[in-house]
């Protein structure tokens, strides 16, 4: 509780599932500065897929009770990396115009939903045995820059998070120190 930022990850793709579902409303949300709503990805033309609006739209209200509270979107995970769609992400990202794409759509569905910011899990950038190509580090270096720029016309308040691996293998693809910046 010592850490200026505790963020939890509340499964989307589990609500329809029905079993031990716990509703957006029934969130214990006290111990939390952050909740990241795990998943809300991307298709083949870049765009977000808004299939949990619904979801989305709940969990957000509830910054009005819990004042103080940063709802984001994370985007990517298992879901978005293994076959068939682990491309995406490095086809996503070689491109001025597909990251444009992306960046509107982010930037959109955010204020569509009053929300304040992106997780991106991309597991795992320059990573062959998941569809990554050698440049897709400096990429992301690029998508990552490119976003916060459209975040600062926006609204500067809204965050930018990466996920890192904790594996030396996968860690390699990333360029942290780029990142950062």
């Amino acid at each position: 509780m010592s850490h200026d930022r505790r963020i939890g990850y509340y499964e989307l793709f589990k609500i329809h599932k029905g079993c031990h579902t716990i509703e957006p409303e029934s969130l214990i949300i006290e111990p939390f500065t952050h909740i990241n709503l795990a998943f809300v990805n991307f298709g083949d033309d870049f765009k977000l897929e808004d299939e949990y609006g619904d979801i989305v739209d709940r969990v957000s209200f509830s910054k009005f009770t819990h004042p103080g509270l940063r709802v984001n979107i994370a985007v990517g995970g298992w879901m978005l990396n293994d076959a068939p769609t682990q491309h995406l992400w490095t086809q996503m990202a070689r491109s001025y115009e597909n990251r444009q794409i992306i960046i509107n759509s982010v930037v959109k569905y955010l204020k569509d939903y009053y929300l304040d910011g992106i997780d991106i899990d991309w597991e795992y950038p320059s990573a062959s045995d998941k569809g990554g190509e050698p440049q897709d580090a400096a990429n992301f270096v690029t998508l990552l820059g490119e976003l916060r720029e459209a975040f600062d016309r926006d609204n500067p308040g809204w965050e930018i998070s990466p996920t890192l691996p904790t594996s030396y293998s996968y860690l390699r693809g990333f360029d942290p120190a780029g990142m950062a910046k």
